[in-house]
This record gives C-alpha cells, structure tokens and sequence, in this order.
C-alpha cells in the first residue's frame, strides 16, 4: 500500500466512525416527557362562572371520583365509570346515566379528558415545567396543563368558564 491509500484508509474510517457516532447518538436522544398517572389523588379549586369549590379528585383504573371538600355539598362524593354517575352522601347513594346527565359534571369531565388523551387527535407540546396537552371531549376542546413531576396543573375549556386549579 502506498501513502495515499493508507491516507485515504484512515480517513473513511475516521469518517464512518464520526457517522456511526451521530447514528446511534440520535437514537438515544429522548424527550422525557411525564405520562398522565393512570392512578392519582389530588386536591383542586373547580370553578365554573361565579360557582366554586374545593375538592378532592381521584382517578382509579375505570373511574374517577370528586369529593367536595367544602360547601353546602360538603362530604359528596361523585363517582363516574364512563357509563353511570354515583352521587353518594353519608349513607344515601344515588346511580343515574352518564348519558342523562349534564356534561359539567366535573366527574365526567375529567373521565373523558384522560380517556381523549389517548386520542392520535390531542397534541402535546413541552413547555417549560411540565407538557400542555389539547384535545376535544363531548363538553368541548380542553388544555390540560401538567407539571413535570406528572402532577396535573390546570385544566381549562375553550369557549367556557369551567376550569380547575390542581394544588
């Protein structure tokens, strides 16, 4: 071999070593982005025009409860399955459709925002401190706010005055 194919030898391999850096470094390069629990409990502010109150939300596999923490509804407890509403209050419990039921149920709202999250149709963007997710349920088109240690942040309803503050 002769200096220039020797020359040239070095070179392509320095060259395809350079490649197969960028190759696999861009294959490891990862947007940590926190996933929605399927399991939470947190505390929240629901407000919907000049009505509020303080609540306790929380989502199980299949379900999602909201107890009122204060108000005259002080102790309610509203569980929504996808299907029925449970409205339970000291010893009296109540089942009524889903269906039949106002769609500002904040049970139901939050049962259809996770549910819509999983639709290809909702975007995620990263922001910082956390991910804005937006999509549409039945009630209308949402932004979920979420903080990066996947705790919720804020949900909020374009077109409507329904929004809650996670604490």
């Amino acid at each position: 071999m002769n200096k220039g194919q020797i020359y040239l030898k070095k070179t392509l391999g320095f060259i395809l070593l350079i490649i197969s850096i960028f190759m696999f470094s861009s294959c490891s390069v990862k947007i940590n982005t926190p996933e929605v629990p399927k399991a939470f409990t947190q505390n929240a502010v629901v407000t919907s025009g000049d009505f509020s109150y303080e609540c306790e939300i929380c989502k199980k596999e299949g379900s999602v409860s909201i107890t009122v923490k204060n108000t005259n509804a002080l102790g309610l407890v509203m569980t929504y399955d996808g299907k029925n509403v449970n409205f339970k209050y000291s010893t009296y419990s109540y089942d009524i459709s889903g269906e039949n039921f106002e769609k500002e149920n904040a049970a139901i709202i939050i049962y259809d925002v996770i549910s819509a999250l999983s639709n290809d149709n909702t975007k995620l963007h990263i922001i910082d401190g956390g991910v804005k997710y937006e999509g549409k349920t039945n009630f209308g088109e949402f932004i979920l706010v979420q903080n990066d240690n996947s705790t919720l942040k804020s949900l909020a309803f374009k077109n409507s005055d329904f929004k809650i503050v996670f604490k």
